[in-house]
């Protein structure tokens, strides 16, 4: 399969064509579907706690954590530091929805990434979970190469009802240990393939073939380029001997599984606080966030480095967020009330979408009730990756959009 990826980078044709050339034709038509990288977590991260609009009268915000000001889309918010100090460009699609998960219980996990059974499946007889159904969605075989989406992280994530095996960063990086050569100088390779591609076609193929090889191959110096670019990118991992599973290495396997076209969905874990009952003083919290924050602008500079912000999204999900203060150990509880989204996108307007009262809860956004905030979260993130009303509808028929979360 290493061989047949490098051909595909070489040339710049699909993996479907390179699978099935006699299909090209028929399935020729772009798939305009963002592919997501999507962080879920099962420890209920306090996420929630710090970010823009979260800052409420009553809440007890990281003392430790500085605020500040920033423009996101195009509002001002208050947050952590952290968030307003990321790049504009970013902060320009970076959004913030607050909604209300329904849950506090570590094993309603699975349901929750159901969106408590409101995700139906393929035949609306059953539920499938959020990182699934996109990725039945968006899949295309002359543009992937497996339906299934990714896990690069050891969250549980299930397809069609049967359980994913977790893929390590390392675990990719070994798809092309024997083709190093051929990553750094990726030219001979287009030749090459090139050059069969058109021989056969002028014995055996059409006009319109010879226009579908035509509008994906790839000049030589764009062939070079994405050599040397692919091959700094995955000599990287591991990027800490000590982790060879960090959320920077999930991060760096996630962009390169992305510009390869492996399949349209990647799960990783971003973490940002924790389990942090005992977190006394809310270092963890602190540390975390920083740290999580600064995943994501990494994440953000690899999407721009390998050329494909524009065709990738992020979303975040946690199976519930963290009380609004502390407890008696000094940390946080968890709250089934107010749990947030962060997510970023080319088709995702910036902003901050509802937000926590007072008193921990996520709050109504518009007319839709703080109880259907999660239906609508999954909903507009949705039709953010590209897909119709129709589809939207037909898989979380209870969610409504937020129509000021697109950007057209």
């Amino acid at each position: 399969m290493s061989a047949l990826l490098i051909n595909s980078l070489a040339s710049g044709l699909p993996l479907g064509y390179l699978l099935n050339p006699s299909r090209a034709c028929a399935q020729s038509g772009s798939n305009e579907f963002q592919t997501l990288i999507l962080s879920t977590s099962s420890r209920g991260d306090p996420l929630n706690v710090n970010c823009p609009g979260s800052y409420t009268n009553g809440v007890i915000n990281n003392p430790r954590l500085d605020t500040a000001r920033a423009t996101f889309g195009e509002s001002r918010s208050r947050g952590a530091r952290v968030w307003c100090d990321l790049p504009a460009n970013l902060r320009d699609r970076l959004a913030f929805f607050h909604y209300n998960p329904r849950t506090a219980a570590h094993p309603e996990y699975r349901a929750t990434m159901t969106m408590r059974g409101s995700i139906k499946n393929e035949a609306s007889n059953g539920t499938e979970m959020f990182a699934s159904a996109i990725s039945q969605l968006a899949y295309s075989p002359m543009t992937h190469l497996q339906e299934e989406p990714i896990p690069l992280c050891n969250s549980f994530l299930s397809f069609k009802s049967q359980p994913l095996q977790q893929i390590k960063p390392v675990d990719v990086k070994s798809l092309f240990s024997p083709a190093d050569q051929q990553l750094a100088d990726l030219r001979q390779n287009r030749d090459a393939v090139l050059d069969a591609l058109y021989a056969d076609m002028k014995e055996n193929g059409n006009q319109a073939q010879r226009q579908f090889i035509d509008r994906y191959a790839l000049s030589r110096g764009q062939a070079r380029d994405l050599g040397e670019q692919l091959g700094g990118l995955l000599d990287r991992l591991p990027t800490n001997e000590d982790d060879p599973n960090s959320p920077l290495d999930q991060v760096i396997a996630a962009v390169a599984l992305a510009r390869l076209n492996i399949s349209p969905v990647i799960t990783i874990n971003i973490p940002f606080g924790g389990d942090n009952h005992q977190d006394a003083g809310l270092i963890q919290e602190e540390e975390e966030t920083i740290a999580g924050v600064g995943l994501i602008n990494s994440l953000w500079n690899e999407l721009n480095d390998a050329g494909i912000q524009d065709r990738v999204s992020f979303a975040t999900m946690n199976v519930f967020g963290r009380r609004s203060y502390t407890n008696s150990r000094g940390g946080r509880d968890h709250n089934q009330h107010h749990a947030v989204m962060v997510g970023f996108g080319r088709h995702i307007q910036g902003g901050v979408y509802g937000g926590m009262d007072g008193e921990g809860k996520a709050q109504d956004i518009g007319t839709i009730s703080a109880d259907q905030t999660m239906e609508a979260a999954g909903v507009s993130m949705m039709r953010a990756l590209g897909h119709s009303v129709q589809t939207t509808q037909s898989r979380i028929p209870t969610g409504e959009l937020i129509p000021q979360f697109l950007r057209e």
